[in-house]
């Protein structure tokens, strides 16, 4: 398993690297608002993919057999359902322009629903791949795709509007990708999916898929209810200095959580649900992903006024304040990320839905009670709280239901760790506080 996830690692650190370049260039040549608009097109494409994706993707990674005709029937489903749900997002651009009262979004709402089918199409490819543990391909594909899409968008800005050359990107990308993984799936043990007729076989693992569908579909509402709303109410210029906090705070997360959670699931198929040998394996982990978030936290907190200028230039300093708050929430968010893989390897995707349901409810409160107070330190702070309550939620069903085990050992085992955030973020905030 340790060999899988060190491969998942050096193929994501290729697309990270790639990643975090772009936005170093992106970021001086567009403006917070610039940003913002095309914040609140990803928002809408995101909720489209997870439509389309119908949670077929994780799904396949675990199974261990898979008819030709089935995967192809797998792979025009998810295709033919992007397309209807790219022309719905198209239909609906009213209603988009309405919610997030950004009037430049008409002009590229054609754009994010030509991506859906594109993105659609990378679906099967790269869970097969996943599968098969090839995530240095992977890895390769995403990193391409990005550069591929960055040199794009640098083109189109010498004769475009630069917002249309911003929203360009998501289509060139997810054409790039679905072309290098289409290319690369040839090889794994599925073989590469064809378009097919038997569009029936998705009743073959509905049952697993909707409940991860379910827990995507819940998960996406909760991860995204923030920005819908700071766009809303706040502008899309704030909606840019929050987008661009949540990316760098991100960072952290996919640089471990990214590259292990892919390697998770397929390695930990071969356990046979076995509970106890599952649990061990994660009380090892667990106990090495915090102490890698507590280190994550900490210097994001500490160097948030060196590294957002270098990251983003000049006019991003709104950033900083907010990026020092939500840094206490990445070893809650490293921990509870990893999660899911051990809900699938137990095949309790019911207990991984419920869950959500749960982290939902207090997410959603959290953040109308953020928003409410009209500024983003206070929705900081709001979900810097959820993340508290929602990691107790997730190891009291992950422990209690599903490894049959107390919830305490994974509590007493993390307590100190995560005190240490907090307890730095007191001392900074005394140290940069101003004299009277």
């Amino acid at each position: 398993m340790y060999r899988s996830i060190l491969i998942s690692c050096v193929g994501k650190y290729v697309a990270y690297v790639i990643n975090l370049a772009s936005l170093m260039v992106l970021a001086r040549l567009f403006t917070p608002d610039q940003f913002g608009s095309i914040a609140c097109i990803q928002i809408v494409f995101s909720f489209a993919f997870i439509l389309a994706e119908f949670g077929i993707g994780p799904t396949i990674v675990g199974l261990n057999k898979l008819e030709p005709k089935d995967r192809d029937g797998l792979y025009s489903f998810t295709v033919c359902l992007g397309l209807v749900i790219g022309i719905l997002v198209l239909i609906s651009t009213e209603l988009i322009v309405q919610l997030f009262q950004n009037q430049n979004l008409r002009a590229i709402i054609a754009i994010a629903s030509i991506s859906i089918p594109l993105a659609a199409l990378g679906i099967l490819p790269q869970a097969q791949l996943q599968r098969d543990q090839r995530f240095i391909i992977v890895g390769i594909a995403d990193g391409g795709c990005e550069l591929v899409g960055t040199l794009a968008t640098l083109g189109f800005l010498y004769f475009l509007d630069p917002v249309l050359s911003l929203a360009l990107r998501m289509p060139v990308r997810f054409l790039a990708r679905w072309l290098m993984l289409y290319s690369f799936c040839g090889r794994t043990e599925f073989g590469r999916p064809h378009f097919g007729t038997k569009l029936s076989a998705i009743r073959q693992i509905f049952h697993i898929s909707s409940y991860q569908f379910g827990y995507s579909f819940i998960s996406f509402f909760t991860n995204n209810l923030d920005a819908t709303l700071v766009s809303r109410y706040y502008g899309a210029s704030s909606l840019g200095i929050y987008d661009k906090t949540n990316q760098i705070i991100r960072y952290p997360l996919i640089l471990l959580v990214g590259a292990v959670s892919p390697a998770l699931q397929p390695a930990l198929r071969h356990h046979d649900q076995n509970a106890q040998t599952i649990e061990a394996i994660h009380r090892i982990f667990i106990g090495r992903v915090i102490w890698v978030g507590v280190a994550g936290g900490v210097a994001v907190m500490m160097g948030s006024s060196y590294f957002v200028p270098i990251l983003l230039g000049r006019g991003w300093d709104d950033v900083q304040p907010i990026l020092r708050i939500l840094a206490l929430t990445i070893p809650l968010q490293m921990v509870v990320a990893t999660c899911g893989s051990f809900f699938q390897a137990m095949n309790r995707q019911d207990l991984l839905f419920r869950f959500g349901v749960q982290a939902a409810l207090v997410s959603v409160i959290s953040i109308v009670i953020g928003i409410s107070f009209g500024n983003l330190n206070s929705l900081a702070w709001a979900l810097v709280i959820s993340s508290y309550i929602n990691f107790f939620q997730a190891y009291m069903l992950l422990y209690g239901k599903a490894f049959k085990q107390s919830p305490g050992i994974v509590f007493k085992a993390t307590a100190f760790a995560l005190m240490i955030c907090p307890i730095l973020y007191a001392v900074h905030a005394l140290i940069l506080k101003p004299s009277p």
